[in-house]
């Protein structure tokens, strides 16, 4: 299981770049997680809906309303332009820190 500080630090990265792939529900996000990350990245409603809103209220998503044949209605998110900048930036941001470590976990060439 993920420590607790490295999965929130995750989810918002995690939800720009899925929604960089495709548009989709919440419900669904939390199932993408679970998959994904092998039941590392638990993401539960408490955690994901919050981080929605705030990226909602960012402009990095916006949210509309689909009402599919015979089921429920529901809230799907898809990325923004601003959105999209926001992940290159979170991208870099990432793979530099994966490389620091990386650096620090090799031997070490004396």
């Amino acid at each position: 299981m993920m420590p607790k500080a490295l999965g929130t630090a995750s989810v918002r990265p995690f939800i720009l770049s899925l929604l960089a792939r495709q548009d989709t529900y919440g419900y669904q996000m939390m199932q993408y997680a679970e998959s994904l990350s092998d039941g590392s990245l638990d993401l539960q409603a408490g955690i994901l809906y919050p981080i929605l809103r705030r990226l909602e209220n960012d402009k990095l998503i916006e949210s509309y309303w689909v009402n599919p044949k015979g089921e429920r209605k529901r809230r799907y998110y898809r990325l923004t332009k601003k959105g999209k900048e926001a992940l290159e930036i979170e991208k870099r941001e990432w793979l530099k820190m994966y490389d620091t470590f990386m650096g620090l976990w090799e031997p070490a060439h004396v």
